[in-house]
């Protein structure tokens, strides 16, 4: 596991055009029994296009806490609330079918989820190596999913 010398977070990217299985790969990942006793917290969001931090923030917030985030306004106060839960734990977020390639837009919600422990870790599922870049994947943490032979499908 490579890590970020400054991020708790690591980021892991699963991509490939659409259909490959990128969504059905990050689901056996994310219900394997391994991944569930390693984690203390698991989220999975899928964020599709276009990219919403508020929108992405409430249903991490909703995977964490099933209180009333609907009446939540601000993002900020959001953010604040996932720090608070995720604070001191070692979680795994899942954010499938990204295609968001705007660093600004992400870099808000990637605060939030730096409190974790060291070893959380962000999957996320996406068509264009671009958008893993943005959101911090180093190289070698892209799986690039290619088109499988017939006797692989």
């Amino acid at each position: 596991m490579i890590l970020d010398a400054k991020s708790k977070l690591h980021t892991i990217s699963i991509m490939g055009m659409g259909g490959i299985g990128k969504t059905t790969l990050a689901k056996l990942i994310y219900n394997d029994n391994e991944i569930q006793t390693h984690f203390d917290k698991q989220m999975w969001v899928c964020v599709s296009h276009p990219f919403d931090a508020m929108r992405a923030a409430k249903a991490i917030l909703e995977s964490l806490d099933d209180s009333s985030v609907h009446d939540i306004k601000e993002l900020e106060k959001v953010l604040k609330n996932i720090r608070g839960i995720l604070k001191e734990k070692r979680f795994l977020l899942v954010l499938d079918d990204v295609w968001n390639e705007s660093r600004d837009e992400w870099v808000e919600l990637e605060h939030s989820l730096n409190c974790g422990l060291l070893g959380s870790a962000l999957l996320i599922t996406t068509r264009k190596e671009s958008v893993a870049s943005v959101m911090g994947c180093k190289d070698e943490s892209i799986h690039r999913i290619g088109i499988l032979s017939w006797e692989q499908c």
